[in-house]
């Protein structure tokens, strides 16, 4: 199997967070999942979004692709890296429930299944367990280790970070930077003295200051 660098070489590939060989052969999807109901941070506990979506359980994992949307980009690059299950933070099927009652005869919709049905793929929503990971969301972990902020985590509160004093315009440039961000909103005086900020990941980042408050808006999570 191709490792990381080789799968993200291709552009369907960048819509990938990962893809791993499934080390133990022969293990089902429902086998992994149960591995992972331990080891996630937090009690399993069943209900809300995450679950299977799309696929069997009893269906063998050849590989293991993890990516923040599962797109028709995803997908491909899953299969590119022969990797057969999905781990997807945001739904398959456009709405956060992954409702199908509007999209039974959507074309768009058919070609997708047509295609996970070809190549065997399952996608399973791993959305509240991993916003519910102990002692930190899991999302706003794996977002402030990118950004080289976990130091900065103020103890009380997750979504708090007490970063080395820096301006708005030097830190939406370092965002767009380590976070390879091909657009960003910034909205403020560029040389605004930051030295607080308060995150809600993907939605908006405000910037706490002596004299005023501003925001950086990215996407939706």
């Amino acid at each position: 199997m191709p490792d990381r660098r080789n799968v993200i070489a291709s552009g369907a590939a960048l819509a990938l967070a990962g893809a791993v060989p499934a080390r133990a052969a022969g293990l089902t999807v429902n086998q992994v999942l149960e591995r992972m109901h331990g080891q996630i941070g937090t009690a399993w506990r069943e209900g809300g979004v995450d679950r299977i979506i799309t696929g069997s359980g009893d269906t063998q994992v050849r590989g293991i692709a993890t990516t923040m949307m599962c797109t028709f980009d995803a997908l491909k690059a899953a299969v590119a890296a022969k990797a057969n299950l999905i781990i997807t933070h945001e739904p398959t099927w456009w709405s956060h429930q992954d409702t199908l009652t509007a999209l039974e005869n959507d074309p768009l919709y058919k070609t997708k299944l047509a295609y996970m049905r070809a190549h065997d793929l399952v996608s399973f929503h791993f959305h509240d367990h991993w916003h519910a990971k102990q002692p930190v969301d899991g999302i706003h972990f794996g977002t402030a280790e990118r950004l080289g902020w976990n130091g900065y985590r103020d103890p009380a509160e997750m979504r708090h970070y007490n970063l080395p004093a820096t301006t708005l315009s030097a830190l939406a440039t370092e965002i767009k930077v380590k976070l390879g961000a091909r657009t960003m909103r910034v909205v403020g005086d560029p040389a605004l003295a930051v030295r607080r900020v308060v995150v809600s990941w993907s939605e908006t980042v405000g910037f706490w200051s002596s004299r005023s408050t501003t925001g950086a808006s990215r996407g939706r999570d």
